[in-house]
């Protein structure tokens, strides 16, 4: 009989315990934790990216936007349908990340915005994209550039704010150069104008 009452309590309680185990301290990832698996193969992410120029990447991309990120998404498979019967459906592994905006600087004001980044672990397998070392956090402020599908287009086109200044790529200098965020916004806006 006393067995009986054991059970009735204490199975219940386990129970709760064993499934809410794997809950505790989950937490909003962030990409070094998603690409550094060391244990992992490592594959490369495809993307082939053209040089493009600050006026060319202004004028090509269909959303330029400066804001917070909010979430970053599980790793995830975009399939593409074939586009001639010669060819075979393709893919991408990307990881979804919400941006929340601050300021939409090209295209429409949508929240949040969706960055489909290339790259993350995805069955047992960790894609990297070439050059792309950023390690993007929840709570970081982020300025991208991206194309009609969401895509960024290419490493140096997304940049991660640190105290007040953003680090891009100028055409002319051939260098990596620090500037205020609100400078090389107006920058920006400028050349949509």
């Amino acid at each position: 009989m006393k067995s009986k009452k054991f059970f009735k309590r204490f199975v219940p309680l386990f129970l709760a315990i064993l499934f809410c185990l794997p809950l505790y301290g989950c937490q909003q990832p962030s990409l070094q934790s998603v690409y550094s698996s060391s244990s992992m193969p490592t594959r490369p992410a495809s993307a082939l990216y053209p040089f493009r120029t600050f006026e060319e990447a202004v004028s090509y991309a269909t959303t330029i936007v400066y804001g917070e990120i909010t979430a970053i998404r599980p790793t995830c498979k975009e399939i593409f349908e074939a586009t001639s019967p010669d060819t075979t459906d393709s893919f991408n592994i990307i990881t979804p990340i919400e941006i929340s905006p601050i300021e939409v600087l090209k295209g429409e004001n949508t929240s949040p915005v969706v960055y489909k980044r290339l790259g993350g672990e995805y069955e047992g397998v960790r894609y990297v994209q070439e050059g792309d070392e950023l390690n993007l956090q929840v709570g970081q402020k982020i300025l991208v550039f991206l194309n009609a599908y969401n895509y960024d287009l290419g490493p140096e086109r997304i940049m991660v704010e640190e105290n007040g200044e953003i680090q891009y790529w100028d055409d002319d200098s051939q260098e990596l150069v620090n500037i205020p965020t609100e400078d090389y916004q107006q920058k920006i806006r400028e050349q949509v104008a």
